[in-house]
């Protein structure tokens, strides 16, 4: 396992340990094609119309909480149980859109579990620094001004948790295989905050 310290925020990921066949048992119930919706106007890039997909694989969906109240844990989130709100397929093929950068909302946390290698994915703190410094410039880094980046090569099996402000995108697709992975949001279970801001968020 490796933790990545970042911007300075961390970036976890690790291998999770299933047998190859349940994978493919896993890939076979997500991935109806049928169910795919093209986004960022591109013929290249796919999300799932279900947004709970990982209901669908209950073991596999258990595995990823655990990793996610982990990282929960090692940021010191003052919570006492996160659980899944949101997860849904992500497909690219080659010639995807690159430099869809974008962060999510309505989550704490978010993260991605590979079911194939292909395009690395890509954190950076480039908007942050835009709102902070709106004269920064960038770095010029490959053409552009994404700042400050970091890359993270995926592969099958492939866990990636951080936080949901953290902005990130898919690098180029070079390969003619697709590119086949569950993206995921987090949020608190329970009840947070105190006195004036304290809600109970029911398990979904």
């Amino acid at each position: 396992m490796k933790v990545f310290d970042l911007f300075p925020t961390k970036v976890l990921t690790d291998t999770i340990d299933i047998p190859n066949d349940y994978l493919d048992q896993v890939t076979d119930k997500i991935l109806d094609k049928d169910n795919l919706v093209s986004i960022m106007h591109s013929d290249k890039d796919f999300i799932s119309h279900d947004q709970h997909i990982l209901d669908k694989v209950p073991l596999l969906k258990k595995q990823i909480t655990k990793y996610i109240n982990y990282y929960a844990s090692i940021i010191k989130l003052k919570t006492v149980e996160y659980q899944i709100s949101s997860s849904w397929v992500y497909l690219s093929r080659r010639g995807n859109r690159k430099g869809n950068w974008h962060l999510h909302i309505n989550s704490n946390l978010s993260g991605v579990f590979y079911l194939t290698e292909g395009a690395p994915i890509v954190f950076t703190n480039y908007e942050d620094l835009q709102k902070q410094y709106p004269f920064y410039p960038g770095d010029g880094k490959n053409g552009d001004e994404s700042g400050e980046e970091f890359i993270l090569p995926i592969y099958p099996k492939q866990i990636v948790i951080f936080p949901s402000y953290l902005y990130h995108s898919v690098k180029e697709h070079e390969f003619d295989k697709e590119r086949i992975s569950i993206a995921f949001n987090a949020i608190p279970l329970g009840e947070i905050g105190d006195v004036t801001s304290k809600i109970t968020i029911n398990k979904i």
